[in-house]
């Protein structure tokens, strides 16, 4: 009968395989994160969009929002 341990090689694997989803797993997670917290997009200039809407005739100032 076997002993169902499995082989050596599911050993090695699953700490490899951890290696490899546990990165990605993290940078899903800021990413949801940032979604669900509505932050702005680290590449946008916050500043530059507020000037560009200003220059819009008829766009009033409003609140700032909290960055």
């Amino acid at each position: 009968m076997s002993s169902g341990s499995g082989s050596s090689a599911d050993g090695a694997g699953t700490p490899a395989l951890a290696l490899f989803i546990v990165p990605r797993t993290v940078s899903l997670a800021r990413s949801a994160v940032r979604i669900l917290v509505q932050a702005t997009p680290e590449n946008v200039d916050v500043s530059a969009v507020e000037r560009t809407l200003r220059e819009i005739d008829g766009v009033r100032a409003g609140a700032r929002p909290a960055r």
